[in-house]
């Protein structure tokens, strides 16, 4: 089909895995035809939630999936991928939490660029059983909109909590972080043999950003929704967050 349309320049799709997977041998062929962009639905890095979504897939096939996607960025420039996550669900167990968190750390993908999907919960549309289940057992309401839910576990409502509060106070920092310096690394003084003290600081000041949301996550999650260890470990990032985006505004300030 994409032999026969004239004028394409590029183009980007989304996937599920077991497509993903299936269609390997056509990979190089889409590039050429100028492929930029995949999106790939991997959902979770937990067996027990993909078989509770009814995904279809697992944890194996998922590292596979995101192998073979992170080659071809490292093989082709200018590609672009996306990971989705649906992390957050009714029925979600603090061991699915921190086997997902564990799935995106050994496939290295625990990085700012996949930070966002980190945040994402289920919507529970009408229709499908997962929402039938929850309104059973008294976690949703039936009705014409979606509804919010309860979790099952109330450890895991504890910990949810610490990261809605993460994502609306230190995550825009986060992103002003790499705002700064994705601006900085294209400008014309970047490159200057005079700012090379500068712009060391500012690479290890992003190298250090990099991880923090997956970091936070992992220190969170062992907390088992403990108050004050909770508040302890955000009032620690909040002040590490608050002093890296100071520090890089400092930097650039002297290029």
């Amino acid at each position: 089909m994409l032999k026969k349309i004239e004028g394409i320049k590029s183009f980007g799709f989304t996937t599920r895995v077991d497509s993903f997977l299936q269609s390997r041998d056509l990979l190089d062929d889409l590039v050429e035809f100028g492929c930029k962009s995949i999106e790939l639905g991997i959902e979770s890095g937990s067996d027990s939630q993909l078989k509770r979504f009814d995904k279809g897939t697992t944890v194996s096939q998922n590292s596979e999936a995101v192998k073979i996607i992170l080659e071809l960025q490292e093989r082709i420039p200018n590609f672009l991928y996306c990971i989705d996550l649906i992390l957050f669900d009714p029925y979600l167990t603090v061991n699915e939490l921190s086997e997902t968190i564990q799935f995106m750390i050994d496939n290295d993908l625990n990085t700012s660029e996949n930070e966002n999907a980190m945040f994402n919960g289920m919507y529970l549309f009408q229709g499908t059983a997962i929402r039938k289940m929850a309104i059973h057992d008294k976690l949703a309401f039936d009705s014409p909109e979606l509804p919010y839910y309860n979790f099952k576990d109330d450890i895991i409502a504890k910990i949810y909590s610490y990261i809605v509060i993460f994502l609306n106070t230190l995550h825009p920092l986060l992103k002003n972080i790499s705002h700064l310096y994705n601006e900085l690394i294209v400008s014309n003084e970047y490159n200057s043999t005079k700012n090379e003290i500068n712009r060391i600081k500012a690479g290890k000041l992003f190298y250090k950003r990099d991880s923090v949301v997956f970091n936070y996550f992992k220190e969170i999650i062992e907390t088992n929704g403990e108050y004050n260890t909770c508040q302890n470990i955000y009032s620690k990032y909040k002040t590490s967050i608050t002093k890296m985006n100071n520090t890089i505004v400092d930097i650039i300030k002297h290029f």
